[in-house]
């Protein structure tokens, strides 16, 4: 979660941003004023001071004449989820002082103090709707006094901006932000904190904008300013801190987020104590990176901790709480702890919509999350309901993506729903789900390159690009085809609506320790993230999904080969597909490899390609019967896509159940035929399990979009990140950060 804290800087006016994941959208650019103005945020602890300094930045000439100081406003910390909205924070009740020069203006001081009050009253209230057209006011008249170049007028852009963030309305505050900026960098030069803020706002700006080098870059330059200016232990350096952390989980660079949310978090509890709501949220911001790391014993009591802290020192219905309630309620209902989830969703979504109006974006995402547990329980016309509000929010930009699916697992007996559990079948059962995903803007304008882009372009898309994390989809619906027939026309339906990927599709292979349900999500996450308009293919096979059960996955995974290649030969042909994609994770890469031998077997020597692209992520697969299988199926693909990483920390633990045999997963293998990328770069935590990376790294994601779209060989041609190593043995590829 994001956190807003106390700035002191040179000038009267203090901003207080919120770290750690605020997250800022964007709008149309307003034309009234001549400098542009944004929105704020949701959330904020009335933890700033009750008097300004009123001291001037000793750059400013003598004659410019005095700023007008705003109040304390604490950028509201965004919610740890991307998905939702920033809580709002509470602004100190500090009128502005009156501005000396030109007396020109429509408001004398006492009615410019009058109307800042009331936009603090309308601030505090969250009507944001009222306080934006008294804010217009209120800029235009210190503009009349003091022009569109001083430090007040800054600060009352700013003012403006945080309102229409709050509002949404994103591309309006990044251009006021802007402006501000340009003023404080005139006016005080590059190196001073009051540039620091503004760079922070406009960091968290481009972050929700997706675009993630951009705000990289003005995280890293605030943090370096704080850092020179005030020193390693001051809070404004924690905000930094948290803020760059945020953005790395957003990117799910773990290992990079981990320690900076920590030292974010010493340095509050430090100057702060315990018991602070900027500790609750970075504690937030923490257990969201365990989360995604999957280290979920780890998050909980996190979660739980800042919940009592946010409760404590925000009151019970304050939106920040509500942030943590919903997060906390969501890693519950993954863990099938539905009496503990419902009453902190229902919790949450009462508070959302007191707070934001039942139609806003934010409460889209708590819609989805309590539908999809009432759907678990069986309270289907419930969760319908819920659904249905949640798609009618046309701001949330809620998708549907509908998945088709084959396994051979049991369905479960006496479940309240359609449901498949870890025991085998010795059949297939072939079925549709639709799958909720919010927020696709957070991926647009990343799923075509018509034109042949250069190199240079599929490196600045592959920074603006943000994967989605997969605990943010909602299954709606999961549904049986037992006519064939019906299934093989469903999908030709499908086929032939498709443009981006024409009568393209592929077959994902999900890996161990995967329940059914996670399977279908990571699937829609792959479509929606690729922007796959083609038919996008489950195969689950009857994993257990629980770290003990290695051995019984193991066995299910070579019970599985013959289904897949049932269904491979069976049904894929009959769709009439132009191309078809393999994807494989982990354990799946076995199913499918074996499968791949058995069919090439079948079809003979002379066989022409039977698929497009083959792509491999992180394979639990013995090294030595992996060169053996890659010649085995030389020639049924185009080519063959390995991405291995030696921080994989699951594939170490395959290695010392297998005897210390290495897996082709985790060494930069090369073997003829098959391009392998060494991605250790992209995920090195120490205790995360760096296995997820395909689905996680923007970089490595955008790659495996532009493979089945453009089918573009070699990996550096695709995109300068992969850099070639010559062997004695071959070349593979090295992934470095861009």
């Amino acid at each position: 979660m994001l956190l807003g804290w106390r700035m002191a800087i040179g000038r009267t006016f203090v901003l207080v941003l919120s770290a750690g994941a605020l997250l800022i959208a964007t709008s149309a650019l307003a034309q009234r004023h001549r400098a542009p103005r944004g929105p704020m945020p949701s959330t904020m602890p009335s933890t700033m001071p009750s008097t300004m300094p009123s001291t001037m930045p000793s750059t400013m000439p003598s004659t410019m004449p005095s700023p007008v100081p705003l109040p304390d406003l604490m950028l509201t910390p965004p919610s740890p989820s991307p998905s939702m909205m920033a809580p709002f924070p509470i602004p100190s009740p500090i009128p502005p002082a009156p501005v000396s020069g030109a007396q020109n203006s429509a408001l004398s001081n006492e009615e410019l103090e009058a109307l800042y009050r009331r936009i603090l009253k309308h601030y505090k209230a969250s009507e944001y709707g009222q306080a934006v057209p008294l804010a217009d006011k209120y800029v235009d008249s210190i503009e009349t006094r003091v022009g569109d170049d001083d430090p007040s007028y800054a600060a009352a852009i700013n003012l403006l901006a945080i309102l229409k963030q709050a509002q949404g309305q994103f591309v309006e505050a990044k251009a006021y932000v802007k402006r501000a900026l340009t003023i404080h960098e005139q006016l005080s030069g590059r190196e001073h904190p009051d540039v620091a803020i503004d760079l922070n706002m406009l960091g968290q700006l481009n972050h929700q904008l997706g675009r993630f080098g951009e705000a990289g870059r003005m995280f890293k330059r605030a943090l370096a300013i704080n850092e020179k200016s005030l020193g390693l232990e001051h809070l404004n350096v924690a905000r930094d801190l948290n803020n760059l952390a945020w953005l790395y989980q957003a990117q799910g660079r773990y290992a990079d987020a981990e320690p900076h949310v920590k030292r974010a978090l010493a340095i509050v509890e430090k100057e702060l104590g315990p018991e602070e709501a900027d500790v609750g949220r970075i504690l937030d911001t923490l257990a969201k990176v365990y989360e995604g790391q999957g280290r979920v014993k780890d998050a909980e009591p996190l979660y739980r901790r800042a919940l009592a802290i946010l409760e404590k020192s925000l009151g019970p219905n304050h939106p920040g709480v509500a942030v943590t309630r919903e997060n906390l309620g969501g890693l519950y209902k993954s863990q099938g702890r539905s009496d503990e989830a419902e009453p902190l969703l229902k919790n949450a979504l009462l508070i959302k919509e007191r707070v934001f109006g039942a139609h806003h974006p934010s409460v889209a995402r708590t819609l989805t999350l309590l539908a999809e547990l009432y759907r678990t329980e069986g309270r289907t016309g419930e969760a319908e309901l819920l659904f249905l509000r949640a798609l009618a929010i046309s701001k949330a930009g809620i998708r549907e993506v509908g998945v088709f699916y084959v396994t051979d697992r049991k369905p479960e007996k006496n479940a309240k729903t359609i449901a498949f559990g870890g025991e085998r079948s010795q059949s297939l059962t072939f079925g549709q789900a639709n799958v909720i995903v919010p927020k696709p803007e957070d991926i647009k304008g990343h799923a075509r390159f018509a034109l042949g882009p250069t190199v240079r372009n599929l490196v600045n898309t592959a920074l603006k690009i943000k994967t989605t994390e997969m605990t943010r989809l909602s299954i709606r619906h999961i549904g049986i085809l037992s006519d064939e027939r019906q299934f093989i026309e469903a999908v030709k339906q499908r086929l032939n609506g498709s443009r981006i990927f024409p009568d393209h599709l592929f077959v994902f292979v999900h890996g161990y320790n995967v329940s059914f349900e996670n399977a279908l999500r990571r699937t829609a996450q792959i479509a929606y993230d690729l922007n796959f308009d083609g038919a996008p293919f489950l195969f689950s096979w009857p994993s257990r999904g629980s770290y003990f059960s290695y051995a019984y996955d193991r066995e299910s995974a070579s019970v599985a080969v013959n289904h897949l290649k049932e269904f491979l030969d069976r049904i894929v042909e009959q769709t009439d597909a132009s191309k078809v994609h393999l994807i494989a994770h982990s354990m799946g890469n076995l199913v499918l490899l074996n499968a791949l031998e058995k069919i090439k077997l079948s079809r003979g020597r002379a066989s022409s390609p039977a698929f497009a692209e083959v792509v491999l992520h992180a394979p639990d697969v013995d090294t030595d019967r992996f060169r053996q299988l890659m010649k085995a199926i030389k020639g049924l693909s185009r080519k063959v896509t390995l991405y291995a990483s030696k921080g994989d920390r699951a594939l170490g633990f395959a290695r010392l159940v297998w005897g210390f045999v290495s897996r082709a997963g985790r060494t930069p293998i090369v073997v003829a035929d098959v391009e392998t990328i060494d991605v250790t770069a992209a995920g090195s935590s120490f205790l995360g399990l760096n296995h997820d990376l395909y689905a996680t790294n923007p970089t490595i994601f955008n790659d495996m979009r532009i493979l089945l779209e453009r089918s573009d060989h070699p990996p550096d041609k695709r995109s300068p990140a992969f850099q070639p190593v010559v062997t004695k043995d071959g070349t593979y590829w090295l992934y470095r950060q861009p």
